[in-house]
């Protein structure tokens, strides 16, 4: 699988990761190898625990494993462009070109924030990456990041308590100051951390005094950026550096906020080209399929549907079969992302399904 693991393509304290082929389907991957005492051992099989829970569009997903020999080996699917670190720090190997663009940025900012929101907050047990950092963040093809190594992570009781979250959160905001500024999180040349560097200068651009951006701005960017965007990703990431825990914001709260305040971007895709979002399009199914649901009930429960609709939605009973058959021919696309969809958009259709049903035997007199 690994070639003889000949080609080393990560490394970490107690372990060595090695690009690898699957036999058979020729499938690109990525085996993490482990190596050690029986803690690490143990080590190993919380992580695959872990990992055998998640599905989402930027977790790193694992194809496979081996615990039969003494070491233990966890098989990940290929991300082909490294990691966030290689990509956004060490650009002096590239053509001058390749700084990461602003768009990217914000679109890796995004994903990861709905990573954390995933694991936090989806998940049958809440659960705590513990190590969230620009090297722990993969990037595909199309720029799109898979959160990996979950070697630190915590589940369950031990990840529900608000400090242990908002270590995360903490860390996210870390990941967005490098996005923002294309500086590492610990300056070597200055011996600082990046949150000392730019404390003085993030707290000064107030939504209102932008007078500082370019004094923290990636200078390779070329000022080729928003200038509210990036107030709005230093906003965000000021509030998840606060010394208190308690008043950092959660996940949930961060991706609200660049939803509403970031226009450029199309978040629903992650950036990437593979076409309409899991979510989006549930999102639109659960509305139609809860519009559909309330028009069966009606059906059943006796109300003449063509007399309850024909006032206000001549085409009701039609949406409510096309909801339901959209429902059933896009299952399958739904199922891979399950945590996206929203059953908000499905109660919510069926309130709207109800009050069209209402007002029309009411304004038909029935």
């Amino acid at each position: 699988m690994t070639g003889g693991f000949s080609q080393v393509i990560g490394s970490g304290g107690f372990s060595t990761v090695y690009f690898g082929r699957i036999g058979g389907s020729g499938q690109l991957c990525a085996v993490k190898v482990l190596r050690g005492s029986e803690r690490l051992k143990l080590v190993f099989r919380q992580e695959l625990d872990i990992l055998l829970r998640l599905r989402h569009p930027n977790i790193v997903r694992i194809v496979g494993c081996c615990d039969e020999r003494e070491e233990g080996a966890l098989v990940f699917e290929f991300v082909s462009n490294g990691n966030l670190q290689e990509r956004l720090h060490c650009v002096e190997t590239a053509a001058p070109t390749a700084a990461l663009p602003w768009i990217n940025r914000l679109s890796i900012a995004y994903q990861l924030a709905r990573a954390i929101e995933y694991l936090h907050d989806s998940c049958d047990l809440p659960i705590v990456h513990g190590d969230v950092k620009s090297s722990n963040i993969l990037l595909d093809e199309h720029l799109n990041c898979r959160l990996c190594d979950f070697g630190s992570a915590k589940v369950g009781f031990s990840a529900t308590g608000i400090a242990s979250k908002k270590n995360d959160i903490y860390s996210f905001g870390v990941v967005v100051l490098e996005l923002i500024t294309g500086m590492e999180a610990f300056v070597a040349e200055r011996g600082q951390m990046l949150t000392s560097i730019v404390a003085e200068a993030i707290q000064d651009c107030s939504d209102h005094f932008t007078g500082k951006l370019p004094e923290i701005v990636d200078p390779r960017l070329g000022g080729d950026i928003d200038l509210g965007e990036a107030r709005t990703m230093i906003s965000i990431a000021r509030m998840c550096l606060n010394p208190s825990s308690s008043l950092r914001p959660s996940a949930s709260h961060i991706i609200d906020t660049m939803r509403k305040e970031i226009p450029s971007i199309r978040f629903e895709g992650g950036g990437s080209k593979s076409g309409p979002a899991p979510r989006l399009l549930a999102q639109q199914i659960g509305y139609a399929l809860g519009f559909g649901s309330s028009l069966i009930f009606a059906s059943v429960s006796g109300i003449p549907l063509a007399a309850a609709t024909s006032k206000l939605s001549p085409a009701g009973p039609f949406l409510g079969l096309s909801g339901i058959t959209l429902w059933l021919c896009s299952y399958p696309r739904i199922h891979k992302a399950p945590h996206d969809f929203p059953s908000s958009a499905y109660l919510q259709g069926f309130r709207w399904g109800c009050w069209v049903l209402s007002a029309s035997r009411v304004w038909s007199g029935g």
